[in-house]
């Protein structure tokens, strides 16, 4: 007897690539176009402002078009939880290239590195700081194509008002982050993200962060 396929909404569940404290991230197929995407499920907790954030995250990428930056094709709740529905990008994160590697050569490093930074301006242009820059966020396809993935900390000039990032409070990922995202992150422009773009050229040319991975 074939083994029946678990759904979420319309989608397939073809198999779990990760699980967190919030949710997790599946592959699943399209019914009807039949093409895989990806699944990422936020579990709701009350008095969150995870949900908002979540449900931002989605009406962002919605409307981002460029080839760069992984698209969102859909959002929906089901039962307990939330979901958004992204391209499938057939490969590997940067982090896992760099593990594998140890370091890359210089020409791959700026060849990565240009792409990043052409999907990034895209997203400034419309007003958007990632905030989160880092090889786990930096997805790298078997035919080649680099791309910018999870706007789930992304500020843009709206969220400044909307009180989601509170005074003290500190988003992001230490080791990529900027000095004054660390210190004001309701604050920072563009310039922290470019910052957090040289760490992890930094990285990809040596194998390893210009500072400790606990470094606060």
């Amino acid at each position: 007897m074939p083994r029946q396929l678990m759904k979420v909404g319309k989608y397939e569940i073809v198999e779990k690539i990760a699980r967190g404290g919030m949710g997790a991230v599946y592959k699943a197929k399209h019914p009807t176009l039949k093409r895989f995407v990806i699944l990422k499920q936020l579990t709701l907790r009350r008095g969150s402002g995870l949900v908002e954030r979540f449900k931002r995250e989605a009406s962002l990428m919605i409307d981002f078009r460029d080839e760069r930056i992984v698209p969102v094709y859909d959002h929906f709740k089901s039962g307990s939880s939330y979901y958004i529905v992204m391209e499938w990008v057939d490969g590997l994160s940067l982090d896992r290239l760099i593990e594998q590697r140890g370091r890359l050569s210089n020409a791959a490093a700026v060849l990565i590195l240009s792409e990043i930074c052409r999907g990034l301006k895209y997203a400034h242009d419309k007003g958007v700081i990632h905030r989160d820059i880092k090889p786990a966020n930096i997805l790298i396809s078997n035919e080649g194509e680099v791309k910018l993935v999870d706007f789930g900390i992304a500020r843009t000039k709206e969220a400044a008002e909307d009180g989601l990032t509170k005074m003290g409070m500190t988003l992001g990922t230490p080791a990529y982050m900027s000095p004054e995202q660390i210190s004001d992150v309701r604050n920072v422009d563009k310039r922290s993200d470019i910052y957090s773009l040289g760490v992890m050229f930094y990285e990809m040319v040596t194998g390893k962060k210009p500072f400790p991975p606990d470094f606060s």
